[in-house]
């Protein structure tokens, strides 16, 4: 595998490589390989909303029904957004619980293939229904040639050796932006993964901990010195630790503020935490 461009620069007509480029691998003695799926299980078992179209007449299709489906294989679209619960009810879909325990609309698309993340998603929800766990979610022994043929994520830069390693190790998820969001001065629309060095690069300020051997739980903490700042780093800490955090703080210069999931204290009331 290596990083290069497929296509000619437009200001210098060459081929470029190297880091900032497209990484690129061709597995040998590969052969094409197919999945198929059970309509009534994913249907009725699982709770998806199966469509058929292909990607690029999605944008046609969503302008024709009114609905805001991204280009995913597989994908789930939170049932507590106003705006998507407004679209996703006038299409007809039905919701289901994940396995987070949110209810959300999953949507398989049987026109585009799935990433990385995408099947091992929904191979765990398929296995749990054999009567396991659905510890581990994947359907094949033949992982290399997928792996790079659909965008799967299994390859990210470490910056800190200079070296691209083998993120299949990696514990952490892949994380989806909920919605548009720039992380490390990288713009991500709704729908999209975060890249391997950005999904790893998540700064919190202080991290509080409650000590429970029983029933640990985290409380991120941001400090904010100006009047208007984001809370990108924080909301992704939230999406990704959601089960272990109990509270979420944003000390700021404002006054006290009290939502779902965070609370903004002024700077005097630091102390109480």
């Amino acid at each position: 595998m290596w990083r290069m461009n497929s296509t000619k620069d437009t200001e210098d007509g060459k081929y470029h490589a190297g880091i900032g480029t497209d990484l690129r691998g061709i597995p040998f003695g590969n052969n094409p390989q197919v999945l198929l799926y059970n309509e009534q299980i994913f249907s009725e078992d699982l709770g998806m909303n199966i469509i058929s179209v292909a990607e690029e007449d999605l944008d046609a299709y969503n302008t024709a029904n009114g609905t805001q489906f991204m280009p995913h294989g597989y994908a789930e679209y939170s049932a507590d957004n106003a705006e998507i619960k407004a679209w996703a009810d006038a299409a007809g879909l039905k919701t289901a619980e994940n396995r987070a325990g949110d209810t959300v609309y999953k949507v398989f698309n049987n026109r585009i293939a799935m990433n990385w993340e995408e099947i091992r998603n929904v191979a765990r929800d398929y296995m749990a229904l054999e009567g396991n766990a659905g510890r581990y979610g994947y359907m094949s022994s033949w992982w290399f040639s997928y792996g790079w043929s659909v965008g799967g994520d299994c390859v990210g830069r470490d910056e800190e050796t200079g070296q691209y390693v083998l993120s299949l190790g990696d514990k952490d998820p892949n994380l989806l932006a909920l919605e548009d969001v720039t992380v490390n001065g990288r713009a991500y629309e709704q729908g999209e993964v975060l890249v391997y060095e950005d999904r790893n690069d998540i700064e919190i300020d202080f991290i509080l901990s409650n000590n429970s051997k029983m029933k640990p739980k985290l409380y991120p903490i941001e400090v904010k010195s100006g009047k208007r700042y984001t809370t990108d780093s924080l909301d992704l800490f939230l999406r990704k630790y959601h089960q272990r955090i109990d509270r979420a703080y944003i000390v700021h210069t404002k006054t006290l503020a009290v939502n779902v999931e965070i609370v903004c204290i002024p700077a005097y009331m630091a102390i109480l935490l």
